[in-house]
């Protein structure tokens, strides 16, 4: 098998297609990483991709580095692949695309894992926030499951993102879209002590980033992962940063709060994408919409 450097030599420069991701898609960075990843993988046994056949496209998800991929991720590669041809069809308004009838495989539909809110609470409770690193934590703990953010909608916030006066919150989610969500009481009271205590300290005048390290720096998405890891491990909690953001649509959902409210706050482009909580309390849902058309108060 060819190393995937070899994609160097291939005639086809990438850059223009990660503007093509990143600008016209408006793609977040870690599916702009991959649809590279995928695409370059390709290049690197089809160095010369518009001569390709439907034989050809069966023969490379035929090859052995594709075996041990789960559905889900060769769905993800075929879409990129999929998205790298119409790419290609702007270059080349000629060009056939034998993609067009590669079937994709079929999906699960899987289910969010969500943490009982009196569980998450009590872990919440446990954080030693006698410290500046205890402080962080528990303000990045109350931010994901108190507003049910993305991991890496947290590390994009900067310090004038942070509204406090209005109880609000700009966040800039997938495709760069930005949304105003609602900041309660706690939320409050944590980052701002946070800000106070620990921001103060280690951030300097120039840094823009909200959360921050000890060295000053802009947290990562894999460094907030391994803080709750930690900090389920200690609780005995089996959570991740994307699990709290299930259970904080799932407590919602399960207090009355309507799947057009839920998806607002989630920022999902579609009601598609929030339905899949409704497997909590599917009576509660039933009666929710029957409440109004649009879904009901809350």
């Amino acid at each position: 098998m060819r190393r995937l450097t070899s994609i160097l030599t291939s005639p086809y420069n990438l850059n223009p297609f990660r503007d093509f991701l990143s600008i016209h898609r408006q793609l977040s960075p870690h599916t702009v990483s991959n649809y590279l990843r995928d695409v370059g993988l390709l290049l690197a046994h089809y160095p010369s991709p518009l001569s390709m056949t439907v034989t050809d496209c069966h023969d490379f998800l035929s090859l052995p580095i594709h075996r041990s991929l789960g559905p889900r991720s060769r769905a993800r590669r075929l879409s990129a692949i999929r998205c790298f041809w119409r790419f290609l069809a702007m270059k080349h308004p000629d060009c056939s695309n034998p993609w067009a009838i590669i079937k994709g495989p079929r999906v699960p539909r899987r289910l969010p894992r969500v943490v009982a809110t009196p569980t998450l609470i009590k872990a919440l409770d446990s954080v030693d926030d006698t410290t500046l690193e205890g402080i962080r934590l528990r303000a990045i703990l109350e931010c994901l499951f108190g507003l049910g953010l993305r991991v890496s909608e947290l590390v994009q916030l900067n310090d004038s993102d942070w509204r406090p006066v209005d109880h609000e919150l700009r966040i800039r989610g997938k495709g760069r879209k930005e949304r105003l969500v609602v900041v309660g009481p706690t939320v409050i009271r944590w980052v701002g002590h946070y800000i106070q205590k620990v921001r103060s300290e280690w951030a300097s005048a120039t840094q823009p980033a909200l959360w921050v390290s000890k060295r000053g720096t802009r947290l990562t998405v894999r460094s907030i992962q391994r803080l709750i890891k930690s900090w389920g491990i200690q609780n005995g909690v089996m959570v991740t940063p994307h699990g709290l953001r299930h259970s904080f649509a799932t407590a919602m959902l399960e207090g009355g709060a309507s799947l057009d409210v839920i998806q607002n706050l989630l920022g999902h482009a579609s009601i598609d994408a929030t339905q899949i909580y409704t497997h909590v309390t599917p009576t509660r849902l039933s009666a929710l919409h029957r409440q109004s058309p649009l879904g009901g108060a809350w």
